[in-house]
């Protein structure tokens, strides 16, 4: 007979799965990428925390190394437009 859990240990499996689902999301690799960068990392460095980056995080970090000013400008300012709406979305009331 195999041993049984308590709900302390389930509990605490539970917050794993939910914080491994979050830090896989697209959409929060691309705001932590973006972030990341406007705090003045750049290159490998942005994806580096990332246990696995998903290929909008990769893309988006490409987008910002890339050689024309403009170009950077342009990636970051959508990501943090995207980020923008998406926290305006979740403000309470």
């Amino acid at each position: 007979m195999g041993a049984l859990l308590d709900a302390g240990s389930i509990e605490r499996q539970d917050e794993r799965v939910a914080h491994a689902s979050v830090l896989d999301d697209p959409s929060f690799q691309r705001a932590f990428v973006a972030i990341r960068y406007f705090a003045g990392q750049r290159g490998e460095a942005l994806l580096e925390p990332l246990e696995r980056p998903v290929a909008a995080a990769r893309e988006l970090a490409a987008a910002l190394d890339a050689p024309s000013r403009e170009e950077r400008a342009r990636a970051l300012s959508s990501e943090l437009e995207r980020l923008k709406a998406a926290l305006a979305r979740r403000r309470l009331a």
